[in-house]
């Protein structure tokens, strides 16, 4: 299995059809497997201190599946409705990339957590 890494911006931590809330810039590693399927592997915010000018710091923060959850669900589920057809053409332009060609998608190809366990 290879990875790649997905930047994303304004990604909401939550939707409901219409409204959305949340505005989260960060990165996700994207796990792809030969057959063109995919998972999220891994999920970074771009976080700050909240201060300006010289005292300002900017960094990419993790997130814990482990305990940040929730958070962790949430821009998984915006990035599979919301990205979907971003990521599977990263993936398959990866996939390329390592001279691996896949058939045309037939099916859903992002697995889900509860697939992988």
């Amino acid at each position: 299995m290879n990875s790649l890494l997905y930047p994303f911006e304004e990604l909401p931590d939550f939707w409901d059809g219409e409204f959305r809330s949340g505005s989260h810039n960060g990165c996700a590693e994207i796990c792809y497997f030969e057959s063109g399927e995919w998972t999220i592997g891994a999920i970074s915010l771009d976080c700050h201190n909240g201060k300006i000018g010289s005292a300002a710091k900017e960094k990419s923060i993790p997130l814990s599946r482990a305990y940040q959850g929730a958070l962790w669900d949430a821009l998984s589920e915006s990035l599979d409705v919301f990205s979907r057809a971003h990521i599977q053409d990263a993936v398959e332009r990866a996939l390329a990339a390592d001279g691996i060609s896949i058939a045309p998608p037939q099916a859903e190809h992002r697995l889900r957590a509860h697939e992988l366990a």
